[in-house]
């Protein structure tokens, strides 16, 4: 059996083989010699190391140019990410470029976040980089840095977690993190937001907020800086598009009052303020309504703030979505009579088919031209990419969803018993986490596939996607648990499961 800590050597004659297909319905193999058969090169140093900080919780793999084969061991506790999809930049954080994608999920080795419990991880339809936050408050980053969006005082790409370093922060515990397209922003426990990443062109106006350019190179800020223009605010949520930002400020412990501010760049009236002009700094985003209960009119209390590629969303304290921004392959779930290529909505609206329903929203996913959202009721929904208007979801079995997801071709759904996670739409690198083609680029194809994980939290990229798991469960399925494939277990010499 692997020991569980200070690990010098694997002997090899006491592994028959490991469980390590992803969908865990067999063995991945039974080799005669009773060997392990395959070591990434990421880890290849572990079986001869005198490092003791790695254990058994590294995974090893053969790295070919099909995932086929992979061969990992899987961490018994705790929270852990996982990532599939395409790795061109090293956004699956498996330590190499050498690998083009990866068609099931694999564990990142929780070495790189330092041992440290993950407790939210984020990317973006158009990114390439991701983000993870952790219980204790620290950043870290992967994949492209080209724009310095991994804080990393350079303009690298990382293929594996590096720690940003807190100095960035006021060494403050950070709360909430947001990837853009190209920036990425930050919360600490008292409100105060950072960004960096890139800070504009003649083309692009900066989505970072802050006053003047700091350039590093050619448009990038790589180090994260405090958006001074919202000093005396404090940040309950942010969201980042490709060249915009938006937040919702208000009290700490009072959803009473809010206050929306966004800044960027203003093309197809995604900023929401009734026109198509940028803003460098923030700048403020009110709607009122009727006052049923004092007449006249009342300022809305916006909850949630969302943004995809080039548009974005709202969603007030009653539920109610309001859209704006870019429309040409209808992702704002609303019918206009303008040509597609030049259609937009530079003002929040709320989508006919949800008024008229009374549907609640809970939540929105905005991507690159696809949006989807989950009700308060546990249905979902998506539209865009030429889905007209707003289409439910059949997940079978009566089944809920509690969140979403959406990236540039894809979407992903997680089910309100968090076993699962639905994924829908391209897969030409297999972000859907399975084989084969699903969906084409003109229409997403809407049954469900289900992808073998568990838990707390799905994010998707441009062509690759994160899930947050949680492994605090039993260790091996059954037929009748069917839909939560996270079983794993190692075969011993004797051919009797041994949980690790």
């Amino acid at each position: 059996m692997l020991p569980n800590n200070k690990m010098n050597k694997i002997n090899n004659s006491l592994v028959r083989y490991i469980t390590a297909n992803p969908y865990f319905k067999k063995p991945l193999r039974d080799h005669p010699q009773g060997s392990l058969l395959f070591i990434n090169t990421c880890f290849n140093t572990l079986l001869n190391s005198s490092h003791h900080h790695h254990s058994y919780r590294s995974f090893f793999s053969k790295k070919t140019s099909s995932d086929s084969d992979r061969v990992y061991i899987v961490p018994n506790k705790g929270t852990q990410v996982m990532s599939w999809g395409q790795n061109n930049e090293g956004q699956l954080a498996l330590n190499t470029f050498g690998i083009d994608k990866l068609s099931s999920p694999s564990f990142i080795d929780s070495y790189w976040f330092h041992e440290k419990t993950v407790k939210k991880i984020s990317c973006a339809a158009s990114a390439q980089h991701a983000l993870a936050l952790t219980e204790d408050g620290f950043v870290y980053a992967w994949g492209r840095g080209a724009e310095g969006q991994l804080a990393q005082d350079n303009n690298h790409s990382y293929a594996a977690p590096v720690l940003i370093d807190p100095k960035y922060f006021n060494s403050r515990p950070i709360v909430d993190i947001q990837c853009g397209g190209y920036h990425c922003a930050a919360v600490d426990d008292e409100g105060r937001l950072y960004t960096w990443g890139f800070s504009g062109s003649p083309f692009n106006r900066s989505a970072l907020g802050h006053s003047g350019f700091n350039i590093f190179g050619f448009g990038s800020s790589p180090l994260p800086k405090q958006v001074e223009a919202l000093k005396g605010e404090f940040v309950k949520q942010v969201a980042c598009g490709d060249y915009h930002t938006g937040v919702i400020c208000g009290p700490k412990d009072s959803t009473e009052t809010s206050q929306v501010y966004v800044w960027g760049k203003g093309e197809w009236g995604r900023l929401g303020l009734g026109n198509s002009d940028s803003k460098a700094l923030p700048t403020p985003l009110d709607m009122y309504e009727d006052d049923m209960e004092n007449g006249g009119t009342k300022k809305t209390i916006f909850t949630k703030i969302r943004m995809g590629k080039n548009y974005s969303a709202l969603i007030d304290s009653n539920g109610k979505l309001y859209m704006f921004g870019r429309h040409d392959a209808q992702q704002l779930g609303m019918e206009s009579l303008r040509p597609s290529q030049f259609d937009c909505e530079s003002t929040p609206k709320l989508i006919p088919r949800f008024v008229e329903s009374d549907i609640k929203v809970r939540d929105v996913a905005l991507g690159d031209s696809i949006t989807a959202c989950v009700t308060q009721d546990g249905r979902g929904f998506i539209w865009g990419k030429n889905v007209y208007l707003p289409h439910e979801v059949n997940f079978g079995k009566g089944a809920r969803v509690i969140e979403c997801s959406a990236g540039r071709n894809h979407v992903a759904f997680l089910p309100t018993n968090r076993r699962s996670i639905f994924t829908m739409g391209g897969n030409w690198y297999s972000q859907l986490g399975t084989t084969g083609q699903h969906g084409t680029q003109d229409v997403i194809k809407l049954t469900p596939q289900l992808v073998p994980g568990k838990k707390l939290q799905v994010a998707c990229g441009n062509a690759f996607t994160l899930a947050l798991i949680d492994l605090e469960r039993k260790t091996t399925t059954t037929q009748e648990d069917d839909d939560d494939y996270m079983g794993v277990a190692m075969i011993g010499p004797d051919g009797k499961s041994i949980p690790l």
